[in-house]
């Protein structure tokens, strides 16, 4: 055989035998490589279910869900007003999103904007806490975040509520974008 050739076969052997060592060690060694993601939010893994939580999914929309520590701050009317904001930014696809306020007392703002408030009880929280802290690493408390919860009902990304209302709005774009239902 002339070495040309055996440099070409040995060539064509490296060429095919890299993609499929790479795969192997991602596969095993996943754990320890960290790829960038394009998402702002963080994810929870498994998605938790909005049946679990008795808060069933009865619009089949994208839910954007609100749940302040306290209802009738500044904070909390603030970040009404951005979240409310973000959705008219949505434009054309605003018609698939729906405000939801998550609160654990009568007591409501006075301006609710487009939020549609539903009372969160003590049993709903410790239940969203337990999941949260399954799912979640490090543990956070589970008030003062956004939720995304998808058109199946499954509550899937939060936000702190101190996020730039942007990178909501970049999420939720691509979201829309891909997404088939809702």
């Amino acid at each position: 055989m002339p070495k040309t050739n055996l440099n070409k076969l040995i060539l064509l052997i490296v060429i095919f035998a890299i993609p499929v060592m790479a795969s192997w060690l991602l596969y095993h060694y996943h754990d320890k490589v960290t790829l960038k993601t394009l998402n702002h939010g963080i994810f929870i893994q498994p998605p938790i279910a909005s049946q679990d939580l008795d808060q069933p999914n009865l619009t089949h929309l994208w839910q954007i869900v609100y749940y302040p520590k306290n209802v009738l701050d500044n904070t909390t009317e603030h970040n009404l007003f951005l979240l409310h904001q973000l959705r008219i930014a949505l434009n054309k696809e605003s018609h698939r999103v729906e405000l939801i306020l998550w609160t654990t007392s009568i007591d409501t703002p006075a301006t609710l904007y487009d939020f549609q408030p539903m009372l969160f009880t003590a049993e709903q929280n410790k239940r969203l806490h337990t999941l949260f802290k399954q799912r979640t690493k490090p543990l956070m408390d589970t008030q003062n975040k956004i939720y995304l919860i998808d058109p199946i009902g499954n509550l899937f990304m939060y936000y702190p509520d101190t996020v730039n209302p942007m990178d909501i709005m970049k999420d939720l774009k691509r979201l829309l974008e891909v997404s088939q239902i809702g």
